[in-house]
């Protein structure tokens, strides 16, 4: 544990939390900042996310892996700070983008 303001009950422990490093660590490897969220919003951000792996400071997401301080995204891969998109892969402040890739964009895809 990294200090005792980030200790877990033993019931988030087998739910499958950790913490490491001021990160509070899901079952599916996503993780928080707990520098500027408390571990009960950061599992709440992790309840949201539903089959999504390997994302950062990520809320109600489905099916995302790698993305960073995206929300409410769906089947995404790699994007960044995005916001209601969908299939986007490697897209950067994005919102409602779909089929896109490596963009920079806002907007309905074309």
């Amino acid at each position: 544990m990294d200090s005792k303001k980030y200790q877990l009950t033993p019931e988030q422990i087998i739910q499958g939390f950790r913490v490491d490093n001021n990160m509070l660590y899901d079952k599916n490897n996503n993780e928080w900042n707990l520098g500027y969220l408390s571990i009960k919003e950061a599992i709440k951000y992790s309840n949201s996310l539903m089959n999504c792996k390997n994302c950062k400071d990520c809320f109600s997401c489905t099916n995302c892996e790698n993305c960073y301080f995206c929300q409410y995204c769906r089947n995404c891969l790699n994007c960044n700070d995005c916001e209601h998109c969908i299939h986007c892969e490697a897209c950067i402040n994005c919102i409602n983008c779909a089929y896109r890739k490596n963009c920079e964009c806002e907007g309905e895809a074309s």
